[in-house]
């Protein structure tokens, strides 16, 4: 999701988590993040906590994750230097992407492992 906010020059300030249950609930939850973003980590991380604060007691059939109160890019500079990192790496991991695919590269926890399957 950073990678098409990037591509269209966008940022985000709440991240929304939407889940339909077996018994097709469909529950919404949304976060507002402290400053805007197009960092699919970042985003990520908002949503898996959203996930997590919710005691489900039935099996979920959908899960969806959407960026909301999208801005441009113009927007206030970050007070410390970690942004401008931030953003070095997410250009090298586009870059990557286009010449390679999607599935070329993933972060370490996505990352499958024989000792580690998704149920």
């Amino acid at each position: 999701m950073g990678r098409r906010l990037r591509q269209a020059g966008r940022k985000t300030t709440v991240v929304q988590l939407k889940l339909k249950l077996a018994d097709f609930t469909l529950l919404t939850r949304q976060t507002t993040l402290h400053e805007a973003t197009d960092d699919g980590q970042a985003i990520y991380r908002a949503a898996s906590a959203l996930l997590l604060a919710e005691k489900l007691k039935q099996k979920v059939r959908l899960t969806g994750v959407s960026a909301q109160s999208l801005v441009g890019e113009g927007g206030q500079l970050p007070l410390f230097d970690s942004d401008r990192r931030t953003g070095r790496l997410n250009a090298a991991l586009d870059h990557i992407h286009d010449k390679f695919g999607s599935a070329a590269l993933t972060t370490a926890d996505l990352h499958e492992t024989p000792t580690r399957k998704r149920e």
